[in-house]
């Protein structure tokens, strides 16, 4: 709803997470359980581009980007929003304690 076009969507989701606000992490935890998916695997690699070597990545197999993108999209919305409330509930919140059931294991696998 952060990012919807709708005046009336954005507002309430921005009043949901104003009366939330504890519950940034509910928010955050499912998006960073998808973005560390240990399925999406990547090797380091350089590229010559004018003479010069550029650093970057070979992705090992194919995987949804536009699925990324949109999570990327969501955890940029909710940053946006969020600023320094996000900010410090995020620094304050361990991993370990998170309701998500697979993100501690991920984080540890990763």
């Amino acid at each position: 709803m952060l990012n919807s076009d709708s005046p009336s969507l954005r507002r309430a989701g921005e009043t949901w997470m104003r009366c939330n606000l504890k519950s940034y992490p509910r928010v955050l935890d499912p998006i960073m359980y998808e973005l560390l998916d240990p399925s999406v695997r990547r090797t380091p690699a350089s590229f010559q581009v004018n003479n010069r070597d550029i650093p970057g990545y070979y992705y090992d197999r194919p995987f949804d980007q536009r699925y990324n993108k949109h999570l990327l999209d969501l955890l940029l919305a909710v940053v946006r929003f969020g600023g320094q409330g996000l900010a410090k509930t995020a620094r304050n919140t361990s991993v370990t304690r998170s309701h998500h059931p697979g993100l501690p294991e991920r984080v540890r696998e990763g």
